[in-house]
């Protein structure tokens, strides 16, 4: 389950960790937050319906794609 913190924290922009299936750097959202950036969008998290993270790219250029 995601709270409250964890949502907050990747709102700002920082690493946040699961020690219990740590793999890799977390390179991964820094990417796409790059990308994301450099075409105008943005991109949200909040609590899954059915559990686990739900991540939200949006804006106008979405349109053009």
């Amino acid at each position: 389950e995601i709270d409250d913190a964890t949502i907050a924290r990747l709102e700002k922009g920082e690493l946040v960790r699961d020690r219990r299936r740590a793999r890799g750097r977390g390179l991964g959202l820094r990417i796409v937050r790059r990308v994301v950036r450099e075409h105008g969008l943005s991109l949200s998290f909040a609590r899954g319906e059915h559990g686990g993270l739900e991540v939200t790219v949006s804006g106008s250029a979405l349109g053009a794609c």
